[in-house]
């Protein structure tokens, strides 16, 4: 008697980095528990990762049971594309991906005859959940920031109902620092609401884009068959025991840190193979001359820009600290980059971020705060100096600052503003002096708890993800469906979306796709800037 097929996902991360790498790395652990993954992205992406996985064992992939596919996100000239779209092709490519993944999970039901027993999809793809219903297959929403993040998102009805006063997504909450505090989050006692995950970058426009789209996501947030993190309880204990209170009948899944298991302990795994940049290598060569603890690294994640002034206060204070740096600064990040020389230090494009976070040479990690180089680095026991922008970087800012005690926030001067002085004072703090030690027994605390996670329970939550699919596989195979009907329609209201997006959204809909690079020096097109940063 033949035995069952293996269960079958498709998984779909947002399409940027950060979120790319953590669900690749989930889809190998499912794989190795008997799940068949179809990794879905954009052709682009999927042209990136091809080439990344050069470097890597042949066919480890699919040897594991991991199938990549690439999808059109709407845009033309896939050989003249960097890493970075500009932003209003980004946001584009974002609105097209939906109805691409409908017509592609069509193809796979109706002329495949292949059986898809769950989705995995970022929760920034709201669109997804629309597709899910419509072809009746159970979807789990993957959540690519911390459980506090999440926490602040959901609460967001109780934040407004506690102040009359607070409105979270003012730019004056966080560009003034107000200090009110927000005490009505379950798991998280008081945070101030400058520290809240809601400020964005790029004016009105950006405002009303992230405000639609948090409300969005809690309209919809009972939907999933469960919510999977990058996290694990003893990192957020207070706030995962609290859960229930927001979400009673929906289960969380801490199933981070999604690190390959090299960096936790084990040997199997030494990478994901899903870096959609060019990796400088000869920065390990670097690093092995370095002494213990000595060098500070310097990322500010594959997103951020400087204006000049602040690129040259800030390389100011750098030199100034007399330490050792290994600093990625990409070439996109500030139209013209100084003159300096950096004697002392070493810059590069880009890096392997976690053999440079576990090698023995850094002894402290400068960090826009963004959520897996947060985890990255408490998982690695590095400290870290905070540079946050915006959205839950503030709040993962507060979290290692105020709760965790593993970091120190970069002091910014009255304009809120990077001052050289500043950046030397707290490289300094991080590094030499004797708090820098303290901080570095906690990091090392969290590596461990992160290692025996990773060792002792994660297994144990992987078999009730597994028993939680195929269950609700069954129940769901013992129903009479509709036949679905036409393509999903878009996850979002016209009325609520800034015209820029309306536009955008009636540009796609036409039948003949648009090359929206011809648009990047349109008017209006930089007011859109801020829009794109809402999933960073």
């Amino acid at each position: 008697m033949d035995s069952p097929p293996s269960p079958h996902l498709l998984v779909l991360p947002y399409p940027l980095q950060g979120h790319i790498t953590p669900l690749m790395q989930l889809s190998k652990l499912l794989a190795s528990r008997g799940f068949s993954i179809t990794f879905v992205t954009t052709d682009f992406i999927l042209k990136q990762m091809l080439k990344a996985r050069q470097a890597l064992p042949a066919d480890d992939l699919h040897r594991l049971g991991i199938t990549l596919t690439g999808i059109s996100d709407g845009l033309h000239d896939l050989h003249e594309r960097n890493c970075m779209l500009q932003p209003l092709d980004f946001v584009a490519s974002v609105l097209f991906m939906q109805t691409s993944f409908d017509e592609l999970v069509g193809r796979m039901v109706q002329e495949q005859g292949r059986h898809i027993s769950c989705i995995i999809s970022d929760s920034f793809l709201l669109g997804s959940q629309d597709v899910a219903d419509k072809w009746h297959i159970p979807r789990i929403a993957y959540w690519p920031n911390s459980l506090a993040a999440l926490a602040c998102c959901i609460s967001l009805p109780r934040i407004m109902a506690e102040s009359s006063n607070l409105d979270p997504f003012k730019p004056q909450v966080y560009e003034e620092e107000s200090q009110e505090l927000v005490t009505c989050i379950p798991g998280i006692p008081e945070i101030q609401a400058c520290m809240l995950p809601f400020h964005t970058l790029g004016g009105e426009n950006s405002e009303l884009w992230m405000r639609h789209h948090i409300e969005s996501q809690i309209q919809r947030v009972n939907k999933p068959l469960c919510f999977i993190v990058n996290s694990f309880p003893e990192l957020e204990r207070d706030i995962y025991t609290h859960f229930e209170d927001l979400l009673p009948s929906k289960p969380i899944l801490p199933l981070g840190p999604l690190l390959p298991s090299t960096f936790l302990g084990g040997h199997d795994d030494p990478g994901t193979g899903s870096s959609l940049c060019d990796e400088d290598e000869e920065c390990m060569q670097w690093l092995d001359k370095q002494t213990p603890k000595s060098v500070l690294y310097i990322s500010l994640g594959s997103i951020s820009t400087m204006d000049e002034k602040d690129l040259l206060e800030f390389a100011s204070g750098l030199l100034a600290s007399n330490q050792p740096f290994l600093w990625v600064f990409r070439p996109a990040s500030c139209e013209s980059p100084p003159d300096m020389e950096m004697p002392i230090g070493k810059v590069i494009k880009w890096a392997p971020q976690l053999r440079v976070l576990s090698h023995e040479a850094i002894g402290g990690f400068l960090t826009h705060c963004g959520w897996n180089s947060t985890l990255e680095s408490l998982s690695l026991g590095v400290p870290m100096l905070a540079w946050p922008h915006m959205l839950d970087q503030l709040t993962n800012c507060w979290f290692l600052v105020e709760k965790l005690k593993v970091g120190l926030r970069l002091e910014l001067d009255e304009s809120k503003k990077v001052g050289r002085i500043g950046v030397e004072n707290g490289i300094r703090k991080l590094m030499q002096e004797e708090e820098a030690q303290s901080m570095r027994d906690r990091a090392s605390k969290f590596q461990h708890l992160a290692q025996s996670y990773f060792k002792d329970t994660l297994a144990s939550s992987l078999d009730s993800l597994l028993k939680m699919i195929v269950s609700c596989e069954a129940k769901n195979d013992s129903h009479e469906k509709e036949k679905p009907k036409g393509l999903v329609a878009w996850g979002c209201q016209a009325a609520s979306l800034p015209s820029q997006l309306v536009a955008i959204r009636q540009m796609i809909t036409c039948k003949e796709q648009v090359n929206f690079s011809s648009r990047r020096h349109s008017k209006g097109g930089s007011s859109t800037s801020g829009m794109v940063a809402l999933i960073y």
